[in-house]
């Protein structure tokens, strides 16, 4: 019963802050909402099928942000869009980037060894459950960030925030060449 109303409650915060700005709420609600869902991921209350819907959470943010044209939007709507994508790297950037298919990463080589040659799709099924999102995804969204930094149509805030996202982001990089940290989706079925 729980599980089934905290699924219910999660779902209703998928408004989008234009949609909150429509029904007369504050947009940065949305954000907020980003970085509960973003803190969930810690909880050991969450099973491996939980975690993967939470986990969901991550990339239609990051969508939402960086893939969708806010030009039209107020700026407020537009702020909240990027700094909610923010709360997942400023609460959770370690265990986002476990979740990253880095090149080299030795683990992910013997997760691909597992499957022959003639078993190409059961390997990248393997390997994307353990970590769904690509090296290109994770440079996107550094990115994605970095240019909202730099850009005088979002407010000093959310380019500070943006600012700062790239950069967690940037050490996950750098410790990269020290170890792999493991994915939270190690062992999931």
């Amino acid at each position: 019963m729980f599980y089934q109303h905290l699924s219910e409650n999660l779902s209703d915060t998928i408004v989008d802050p234009a949609g909150r700005l429509e029904e007369g709420e504050d947009p940065m609600e949305y954000v907020n909402s980003q970085a509960f869902e973003a803190n969930l991921m810690s909880m050991g209350l969450m099973s491996m099928g939980r975690l993967l819907y939470v986990i969901s959470f991550l990339e239609q943010a990051m969508d939402g942000a960086f893939n969708k044209d806010h030009s039209k939007e107020p700026p407020q709507v537009r702020d909240a869009w990027v700094m909610g994508a923010a709360q997942w790297i400023k609460w959770r950037a370690e265990e986002a980037f476990s979740l990253v298919q880095k090149p080299g990463d030795p683990k992910i080589q013997n997760e691909r060894k597992k499957f022959s040659f003639w078993q190409s799709h059961k390997k990248d099924d393997a390997v994307e459950k353990k970590w769904p999102y690509t090296w290109k995804q994770w440079q996107a969204w550094k990115n994605g960030f970095r240019t909202v930094a730099g850009s005088e149509a979002y407010s000093s805030t959310c380019r500070t925030i943006a600012e700062e996202a790239a950069d967690l982001m940037a050490v996950q990089e750098k410790g990269m060449a020290n170890h792999y940290t493991d994915s939270p989706l190690k062992g999931a079925v």
